[in-house]
């Protein structure tokens, strides 16, 4: 039977204690609701453009530009089965709100039937935040569209720490079968 070599044992007793260190945003760091900057079909803020015509990527895309004065990037549409992540916020009637997974966008549009709303992420987390008691909308939310950030992943600290003891293990490993 073969032995254990200490450098691998190293590296798996590291790999167990830096597994279970990872962060998550908590519902306390959402700060204060996101702000709605325009809406369509609506008369709810004196800067209503007089019409988006339909709810396309380009359309969206282009309106929120217009709105915010810069060009933005269409990052992902939220619709179907994956809106069920709209829920509401403990504390406050009427107020919802809906992770945005890995992204972190600077705007974001909800559709509710023929109107829509454009919002700025205030705290610029994942998450958006919503008062929608205060749209007075009748209608089912259609979906949401997110602009503004590539969504890229950036690897956490801990997997690049795994992955270097595993590496550093492997070497190990081959330098002793040597």
């Amino acid at each position: 039977m073969k032995k254990i070599g200490f450098i691998p044992a190293i590296a798996a007793i590291a790999a167990m204690a830096f597994s279970a260190s990872s962060w998550a945003v908590t519902i306390a760091d959402l700060g204060s609701p996101d702000t709605l900057i325009s809406d369509v079909n609506g008369t709810t803020l004196p800067n209503n453009p007089d019409d988006l015509p339909n709810s396309g990527q380009e359309t969206e895309t282009q309106w929120v530009s217009d709105l915010v004065g810069s060009p933005q990037t269409f990052v992902y549409k939220f619709e179907g089965d994956s809106l069920g992540g709209w829920l509401p916020f403990g504390g406050a009637a009427g107020t919802y709100y809906f992770d945005f997974g890995a992204y972190t966008p600077a705007y974001f549009v909800l559709k509710f039937g023929r109107t829509s709303y454009a919002f700025t992420n205030n705290a610029s987390t994942s998450y958006a935040w919503v008062d929608v008691g205060a749209l007075n909308e009748q209608q089912g939310l259609s979906h949401i569209s997110i602009f503004g950030d590539d969504g890229q992943q950036v690897p956490e600290p801990t997997t690049l720490a795994l992955l270097g003891l595993g590496l550093v293990g492997l070497g190990a490993a081959r330098r002793r079968a040597k």
